[in-house]
């Protein structure tokens, strides 16, 4: 197999989901990013931004649970960054 070839063992997910609250939530699978949005379209605009154009990698789910300290957003926060 030639380096051109060579596939991504652990691809980047990028989950976007409303919870249980009713708040849009972005979140990657190895935990590096992730946030709460008020609206949907700021949820999937937030994850295509953070997907780099890679093909696929934006996965829409329902419901989205996370853990509860990750999306607490306050009034006029556009995103809430996950804790490492």
């Amino acid at each position: 197999m030639t380096p051109a070839q060579s596939f991504d063992l652990d691809p980047t997910i990028i989950l976007v989901g409303q919870d249980l609250c009713g708040r849009y939530c972005v979140c990657e699978n190895h935990g590096k990013i992730g946030g709460a949005f008020v609206s949907r379209a700021e949820a999937i605009r937030f994850a295509q931004d953070e997907s780099r154009g890679i093909p696929r990698s934006i996965v829409m789910v329902t419901p989205l649970v996370l853990h509860a300290a990750a999306t607490d957003a306050g009034p006029g926060d556009r995103a809430v960054p996950l804790a490492a």
